[in-house]
C-alpha cells in the first residue's frame, strides 16, 4: 500500500486524481480527519516548555536525592 497526499487547491492534483480513479488498482479514500491548522512554531513552542518543566521536576528529585551525581565528563569516561 502507497499514500500519497495530494493538496486540494492544485489544479494539476484534481487532473491526477481523476487519473487515479480509473485505475482498478485504485481505492480512494477521502481524508476525514482534519489536521490541525496550527504553525509548527506554536508546537515546537509548546513541546520546550513540556520538556522544560521535566527538566525541573527531574532536577527538584535530584536535589532531594541524597546520591552523588555524575558530572558529564564522568559519564563520558565511563566512571
Amino acid at each position: 500500500m502507497i499514500t500519497i497526499k495530494l493538496k486540494d487547491n492544485s489544479k494539476q492534483a484534481k487532473t491526477v486524481l481523476e487519473m487515479l480513479k480509473t485505475f482498478s488498482f485504485v481505492e480512494i479514500i477521502p481524508n476525514v480527519v482534519s489536521t490541525p491548522k496550527t504553525s509548527s512554531k506554536k508546537n515546537t513552542a509548546s513541546k520546550a516548555l513540556q520538556d522544560l518543566d521535566l527538566s525541573f521536576k527531574q532536577l527538584t528529585i535530584a536535589k532531594k536525592s541524597n546520591s552523588k551525581r555524575k558530572t558529564l565528563d564522568d559519564l563520558l569516561d565511563g566512571k
